[in-house]
């Protein structure tokens, strides 16, 4: 009976679910930098099966990407964090892969760089896109459907 209970937790562990990255940020040298592993609070860098939470922290240390990321199935920016994407910097967010929850952004997004969106209609967008700031060269490419912006400010 012990080693069937056994099993059966391992299975059920072992089951592929979308996970969540908390953005904790501080590593000393490499305080912002989104490709830091340290900077996770599960310390790792997310990837396609993962929700990404940026949370108000309460500090100045909120994650900057400055080269091409690996998909995360979904992004959330509350409300006071941000986001800075540089020019060479790519982040593409595709809900639909391992039942991803959508997209969230409360808090602000500097986009310099390129935002990438899949399947954007699929799973409607959790509270809008408030804040979103293209400056420069910054674009967002949705490969579906549409979405709609309720403050655009461009720098």
């Amino acid at each position: 009976m012990k080693k069937m209970l056994v099993a059966l937790v391992i299975a059920i562990c072992s089951l592929s679910v979308t996970g969540q990255s908390i953005w904790i940020g501080g590593t000393p040298g490499r305080e912002t930098d989104w490709m830091e592993a340290r900077n996770w609070l599960d310390k790792k860098i997310p990837g396609s099966d993962d929700y990404v939470l940026i949370a108000h922290i309460g500090q100045e240390v909120y994650p900057v990407i400055r080269s091409v990321l690996p998909e995360i199935a979904g992004l959330e920016i509350e409300g006071g964090a941000r986001l800075e994407v540089l020019p060479e910097g790519v982040m593409t967010v595709v809900p639909e892969r391992q039942g991803g929850t959508g997209l969230s952004l409360i808090g602000t997004v500097t986009n310099q760089g390129v935002i990438r969106i899949g399947g954007l209609m699929k799973n409607t967008t959790d509270g809008g896109i408030e804040n979103l700031v293209l400056a420069g060269e910054g674009k967002v490419v949705a490969s579906e459907g549409n979405a709609t912006v309720l403050t655009w400010v461009e720098k």
